[in-house]
């Protein structure tokens, strides 16, 4: 059987095709280099020649073994010389394919993921193009020497070869092969017995929906199932390997469940032992369906596929494709993009909010606009078309979204003045194009298991019967009163008590590290409980933990002025430990002097530009704060706006970078009250009365939309915007907070911390040295790093961990220029102290601001006044808590 040419270029049995000329590195006289090449230098270029035997359409196929690396991935920009044909890719990504480890249970029996580790293989595949990894990058070539320049944005892999080979189409199934007869006896394979996976997202899931899925337990947390949401991205796969009894003729099935995309299928395509078996498996289609469906590999005509395998290992692969949806999706977010635009012309003339009583006369101020709306609508209903063709329906619920703008835009070309009264709605429903497309384009799927069958057996997926559900719901009841799923540890008799405020997934982490490194090193057994509200009572009234991990930076403090926590300074290792974070970083985890928690996290805010219309503009990045208040009219002027916190952060940033300060210098009354302080507030409150900024706004939709193209957001949402706006991706950027120009030229760049958490010990444990170990050992940049990784395996990209550990920044996977830029930032952030009563400063800030800003109040009185009450409370909760404090 001849194997399918397209995705041949993955198969590991393929010879080298092409002849390789040998590496000639970047520099005036390249040094000829031979293959294999270590690539460990992110950002670093090679350039190889190759040889395109006769003219045709070639994929660009790299061999390579992946190391150990801060990232999970490995991304290349590749640029392509042929004659006068110069082609680029940016962006493409190799996987590293990681072996996953057998299941664990915990202390309750529950089942643990038993986590990844870079797998010890060869991996030979086609680069592919971002918006389609599931494809080759094709290239059309003359004959001749063809130069290729490879540059590693994330790089740690050996590449062993490079080649280019011919794309072809694949071969469709002809019928059994001869010399094998069917086989006797079933192989099924469980879903979440899965060995090897392209990204450490994907794995085991659970599953307690009924007795149907195997296996089940109404009592425990059972991995039974693989899949689900984390496994829809086109390029994503895993691995299965299977024993085969005998040899022979196999069908293939898989029990599955799309219940996600209604009225829409998901697909996937086949891979045995490296190679696509033919066409039909190119694209295995995997319907919408509220329960579990057996799904046969077939032919278009409903004939069983047949596999040939030999008796023995052989390796099943399922990988994630686009379908047949691609191009709808592709065509839709074109048709977003270019309705975004004429939103964007429209708020230009309008506003984001007209008046309802104006007539704006779009129609000749925008001369295209009808033309524009018409061709938006015209676009919208042909994908429409398609999509509705694959469901096999003329309506459904996934349709909703897009029939509703449809249906508007018509309204809007038959009468392009009542625009202005439905602004809103229309922005409200290009949002929800553009969330609904998010979740077009994704093809999720879950797995209970694969059958390796007889061939004509006509198994069926299990289904339970209503009896069969309801005493498994019933006994999943009864259990819920013994069984603690809060809880995780070693045992019950754990040296150790500590007190999670994170979420379940992180706690397990947490406890898998814990299990795997901490405790076989010391000795010490670890029991954690996810605890998120109440923790400062429980402390308080004595039932409290040896430890809470994860509390937010105001508690430490908070406790510590009550005497109920345990100063770390004079512990082995804390000074040490202390180097390894940004010098701000504990600030608010002293009192009194003495230091009485770690900061696990620490965040702070970036300036975030939309490129593109900036260009449009003529505008440039600014780097002052007075560069900024240059660019607040010229886009206001176009009706799109500047997004500044109103909230505090903002006057600390203006106020540190004057050399101010909250407090003075013991932290026992407020610092506010010299003309510095004065006039900053003035600045500060001005941004709201005078250009109008916006009190509140959501930052995500409104710079995707381009209603505000420059705005202060924390560092947090790059990955976001990575992720869920695929249809602004590069057309924005970050860049440094707006800073004030010194004496000297230099520009400050100070800034106030934003959200933090970190850990403490409680002085009621019995075990503080045990509970020190612990801490110093998950604060270290070894575990941080590990931690930061592993959550954002089971959290994606948009989830990625704000260490405060800065060692342990450095080793999570941010391309080389935005951890620069970050670190860049880091270094001018600053943390406000703790002291008794200092949740008045904030509340009364915030109630001056409000004053001047809504109220037009003079803001040198309202800061005056508010101050005064500020220090009134700081002087009597410095006496209340001294006493308690001090004993």
């Amino acid at each position: 059987m001849k194997i399918c040419g397209r995705k041949a270029l993955l198969a590991a049995a393929l010879a080298l095709a092409m002849s390789l000329c040998p590496l000639a590195a970047h520099a005036e006289e390249p040094a000829q280099t031979a293959l294999p090449v270590q690539w460990t230098e992110y950002g670093s270029s090679q350039t190889f020649t190759l040889t395109a035997p006769e003219a045709g359409s070639y994929a660009l196929v790299m061999e390579y073994r992946a190391f150990e690396s801060r990232s999970d991935f490995i991304e290349l920009d590749v640029q392509v010389q042929n004659g006068q044909n110069a082609l680029s890719l940016e962006g493409a990504t190799l996987e590293r394919p990681l072996e996953v480890l057998p299941i664990r249970q915990d202390s309750e029996g529950n089942d643990l993921r038993g986590g990844t580790e870079l797998a010890d293989v060869t991996v030979r595949r086609a680069l592919s193009a971002p918006a389609s990894p599931d494809q080759p990058w094709q290239m059309e070539l003359a004959e001749g020497e063809v130069t290729v320049t490879v540059t590693a944005k994330r790089a740690d892999f050996e590449l062993l070869d490079l080649a280019l080979e011919p794309v072809s189409e694949s071969e469709a199934y002809a019928g059994p092969a001869e010399g094998y007869s069917p086989a006797g006896e079933a192989v099924v394979v469980q879903a979440e017995a899965v060995s090897t996976v392209s990204t450490s997202t994907l794995g085991a899931q659970y599953d307690r929906g009924g007795p149907s899925v195997q296996p089940s337990d109404p009592g425990r947390l059972v991995l039974n199932i693989a899949g689900g949401e984390n496994w829809n991205q086109a390029g994503q796969w895993m691995e299965w390997q299977v024993e085969v009894p005998e040899t022979g003729l196999y069908a293939v099935r898989f029990k599955a469940r799309q219940n996600i995309k209604s009225g829409l299928a998901s697909n996937r395509r086949l891979l045995v032992d490296g190679a696509v078996p033919c066409a039909e498996a190119e694209d295995i289609v995997f319907p919408y369906s509220a329960d579990w469906q057996m799904v046969t590999l077939s032919t278009a005509e409903g004939e069983e596929v047949l596999l040939p395998l030999e008796a023995g290992t052989h390796t099943l692969r399922l990988e994630v494709v686009s379908g047949p949806t691609a191009s709808a999706v592709t065509g839709l977010r074109t048709a977003l993009n270019d309705l975004n635009g004429v939103y964007r012309q429209i708020v230009m003339v309008t506003g984001v909010n007209p008046d309802k009583n104006r007539d704006y006369s779009l129609g000749k101020l925008i001369p295209t606009l009808a033309d524009d709306l018409a061709a938006g609508k015209a676009a919208l209903e042909e994908q429409m078309a398609a999509l509705e063709a694959l469901a096999g329906q003329e309506q459904g619920d996934e349709m909703t979204t897009l029939n509703t703008l449809i249906v508007q835009l018509g309204s809007f070309v038959e009468d392009t003045e009542s625009i202005p009264l439905r602004l809103a709605n229309f922005k409200s429903n290009l949002d929800n194009l553009a969330t609904w497309l998010n979740t077009l384009s994704q093809q999720p799927l879950e797995l209970d298991y694969l059958v390796l069958d007889v061939p004509g057996s006509g198994r069926e997926a299990e289904k339970a019967g209503f009896w069969e559900n309801l005493v498994f719901s019933v006994k999943g009841l009864w259990a819920s009163f013994f069984h603690n799923y809060d809880t995780t540890g070693s045992n019950e008799n754990a040296q150790l008590e500590v007190w999670v405020g994170a979420g379940r997934d992180q706690m397990h982490i947490l406890q898998e590290m814990i299990d795997e490194t901490f405790t076989p090193a010391t000795g010490i057994t670890v029991q954690l409980s996810m605890v998120q509200q109440g923790v400062a009572e429980a402390v308080l009234a004595g039932e409290g933990p040896d430890a809470v991990f994860f509390a937010g930076n105001t508690e430490p403090a908070n406790l510590a002025m009550r005497g109920a926590l345990e100063p770390l300074d004079d512990y082995p290792g804390f000074e040490e430990l202390k180097e390894q974070f940004q010098s701000q970083s504990f600030v608010p985890y002293e009192y009194d002097g003495l230091t009485y928690g770690v900061p696990f996290t620490q965040q702070f805010s970036m300036l975030f530009y939309r490129t593109d219309i900036f260009e449009e503009l003529g505008l440039e990045v600014p780097k002052t704060w007075e560069d900024l208040f240059g660019i607040i009219p010229v886009l206001q002027r176009k009706n799109m706006q500047v997004g500044v916190p109103s909230s505090d952060q903002t006057f600390a940033t203006l106020l540190f970078q004057q050399g101010g300060q909250y407090y003075n210098e013991d932290a026992t009354a407020t610092a506010l009250g010299d003309n510095t302080a004065v006039e900053v507030f003035r600045q500060y409150t001005r941004l709201f009365s005078d250009y109008d900024l916006p009190l509140s706004y959501d930052f995500f939709n409104r710079f995707c939309s381009g209603e505000m193209p420059l705005a202060i957001a924390d560092y947090t949402e790059y990955n976001r915007l990575t992720v869920a706006a695929p249809q602004i991706s590069g057309l924005w950027e970050m860049a440094l907070l707006p800073g004030t120009e010194q004496e000297d030229g230099s520009i400050d760049r100070s800034t106030l911390a934003g959200a933090g958490q970190g850990g403490y010990i409680l002085a009621t444990s019995e075990h503080k040295d045990e509970a020190w170990q612990l801490l110093q050992w998950f604060a270290s940049a070894e575990a941080q790093a590990e931690f930061g990784k592993r959550s954002e395996a089971v959290l994606g990209s948009a989830g990625r961990y704000a260490a405060a550990n800065q060692e342990a920044f450095r080793q999570l996977p941010w391309l080389a220029d935005e951890q620069e830029l970050l670190m860049t930032q880091w270094e001018a952030v600053r943390e406000n102290p703790q002291p008794p009563g200092c949740y008045y400063m904030q509340r009364n800030l915030t109630n001056a601001f409000r004053q001047v800003v809504l109220d037009g109040q003079n803001p040198r009185e309202m800061l005056d006044r508010y101050m005064d009450e500020v220090d009134r409370e700081l002087e009597r909760k410095r006496m209340e808590y001294s006493d308690i404090y001090h004993g």
